[in-house]
């Protein structure tokens, strides 16, 4: 089972961003109706809103973006 748990597997990160992409269309839809919709996923899609908040996380605290990628991979 553990082969299947790789964090870096392309098939996961796909399904993740597919759930991440379903989320904000279905939020965009049924926000119209004071309907809220969050999705939970484990670990983070290596997407540009990722690198977005990696960057403001890391001027708000005064260090290299690479240190808040860094720690992020030992969560």
């Amino acid at each position: 089972m553990q082969e299947h748990l790789d964090q870096n597997d392309p098939i996961r990160e796909d399904s993740k961003y597919g759930i991440v992409g379903l989320t904000d269309v279905m939020a965009m839809e049924l926000g119209q109706h004071n309907i809220i919709v969050n999705a939970i996923c484990t670990g983070a899609c290596d997407i540009p809103r990722l690198e977005w908040v990696q960057l403001m996380a890391a001027q708000s605290r005064g260090v290299a973006i690479e240190q808040i990628r860094q720690a992020e991979l030992k969560l």
